[in-house]
């Protein structure tokens, strides 16, 4: 039979009953008590960290659990879609969501516009693209539209066409063919990675050791409008360095490889 120890509460002597019992009489003074039932441990579960985004109708920081696949905001009341989606094949829906969206190598998506928080293109895309926090153009990924986020980046080994593209930042560690490119903060080129562009805006120009690069260069104030000046650059007006921030001062046309 089952036991548990009891504490008489009028002498504080202890004695053992059965599990069952619920009052008793002390061994020791003879009084009667009542048995309180031993307590359980409770598991406690904590809160797990809620997302934080903002709202892009009010500008309101929202909160969400983790777990959760839409919300509404508390200021406006829109609804508010938390899902990522993967598109694999042949796609034209409009998407509007804080989650991620991924073009997969295999995907044909056409629209008038995608928007997410994070998005990741390999296959074939006409829409405009806007991400909330990045794009990243993956393998052979094509998009034949504008594309605008904090954070533009070309990973290594990808070969991406694409027309417009515009961020604070834009990184390219493979090869980008594009029309234009706007780097409204640094444009960053790393070893091995390619330009080539018809017009290309930045503010802060970082070209590493074995990167190419060709296109029409205009100065940019950060967060300024273009301000082009037409007289040619020579290579001896260009500065590049691996890890400073260095500004293009005019406009210019040239092709730069370094491969020692």
């Amino acid at each position: 039979m089952k036991k548990h120890t009891c504490t008489c509460p009028h002498c504080l002597s202890t004695q053992q009953e059965s599990a069952s019992a619920i009052s008793t009489y002390c061994r020791n003074c003879n009084q009667y008590y009542k048995i309180e039932a031993p307590r359980k441990r409770r598991l406690v579960r904590l809160p797990r960290e809620n997302r934080v985004f903002t709202c892009q109708t009010c500008q309101w920081s929202c909160r969400a659990v983790p777990s959760a696949i839409s919300t509404q905001c508390e200021n406006c009341g829109i609804y508010l879609d938390l899902r990522s989606y993967r598109i694999v094949g042949t796609n034209g829906d409009p998407l509007f969501t804080y989650g991620s969206i991924e073009f997969a190598s295999t995907c044909a998506y056409r629209a008038m516009e995608a928007v997410a928080d994070q998005i990741f293109v390999a296959g074939r895309v006409h829409a405009g693209l806007r991400a909330f926090t990045s794009i990243e153009l993956q393998e052979k990924g094509s998009v034949r539209g504008w594309q605008r986020a904090p954070l533009i980046r070309v990973v290594e080994g990808a070969s991406v066409v694409a027309l417009h593209l515009e961020a604070d930042v834009v990184e390219v560690f493979g090869m980008l063919q594009a029309d234009t490119v706007r780097a409204r903060h640094k444009l960053k080129i790393h070893a091995g990675g390619v330009l080539v562009a018809r017009e290309i805006s930045c503010a802060g120009l970082e070209v590493a050791r074995g990167a190419a690069l060709k296109g029409q260069i205009y100065t940019l104030q950060p967060d300024a409008e273009m301000v082009p000046e037409p007289q040619p650059v020579t290579a001896e007006n260009i500065v590049l360095k691996r890890e400073t921030n260095e500004s293009v001062s005019r406009a210019a046309f040239f092709f730069l490889s370094e491969s020692r």
